[in-house]
C-alpha cells in the first residue's frame, strides 16, 4: 500500500475513534423522553392542581380582603360619625361648661353679696339683740311695776268699793235719820 492509502487508513481510524467517542457521549447524554414527558406531565398536573388550589385560596383571600375592606370602610364611616358626634358633644359640653362657669361666677358674686348682706344683718341683729335684751329687762321691770300698780289699783278699787258701800250705807243712814227727823219735827 502506498503512503496515501496508509494515511487514509489512519485518518479513517481516527475518524472512527472520534465517531465512537461521539456516540458514547451521545449515549451518555441520551434521555428517555417518554419518561421525562411523564414526569413533566405529572409535575404539570401537580402544578395545575396547586395553581387551582392557590387560585381558590386567592379568590377566598380576595373575598375576605374585599369583606375586610368593606368592614373597615364601614368602621371608618362609623368612626367618622362617632368623631363628629363626639366633636359635637365636646362643643356642646364646652359651651355648657362656659355657661356653667358664667353662672358659677354670677352665683359666686351673688353669694359674696349675700355674705356681705348677712354680715351687715348679723351686725344689725347683734345691735337689735342687745336692744331686745335691754327692752326685755325694761319690760320685766315695767311688768313688775305694772303688777305692783295693779295690786295697788285692786286694793284701791277694793277700798273704793268699801267706801262706796260705806258711803251708800251712810247715805241710807242719813236719809233714814232725815226721815226720822222729819217725822219728829223738824
Amino acid at each position: 500500500m502506498n503512503l496515501l492509502g496508509k494515511l487514509f487508513i489512519v485518518l479513517i481510524f481516527i475518524g472512527s475513534i472520534m465517531l465512537a467517542s461521539f456516540s458514547v457521549v451521545l449515549y451518555a447524554t441520551h434521555r428517555n423522553w417518554k419518561q421525562h414527558a411523564d414526569v413533566v406531565t405529572a409535575e404539570l398536573n401537580k402544578k395545575k392542581d396547586d395553581l387551582t388550589k392557590l387560585q381558590a385560596i386567592k379568590a377566598e383571600m380576595e373575598a375576605a380582603l374585599k369583606l375586610e375592606i368593606k368592614r373597615q370602610a364601614d368602621r371608618s364611616v362609623a368612626l367618622a360619625r362617632k368623631v363628629d358626634e363626639l366633636t359635637q358633644d365636646y362643643s356642646d359640653a364646652r359651651d355648657k361648661n362656659a355657661d356653667l362657669e358664667a353662672l358659677l361666677a354670677k352665683e359666686v358674686e351673688t353669694t359674696r353679696a349675700a355674705s356681705k348682706d348677712m354680715e351687715m344683718l348679723r351686725i344689725r341683729l347683734d345691735g337689735v339683740s342687745e336692744a331686745l335684751v335691754k327692752a326685755q329687762k325694761e319690760w320685766v321691770e315695767m311688768s313688775t311695776e305694772l303688777v305692783k300698780e295693779m295690786d295697788k289699783s285692786h286694793s284701791l278699787a277694793i277700798q273704793v268699793t268699801n267706801y262706796q258701800t260705806t258711803g251708800t250705807q251712810l247715805a241710807k243712814d242719813y236719809r233714814d235719820a232725815m226721815e226720822v227727823l222729819r217725822i219728829f219735827g223738824k
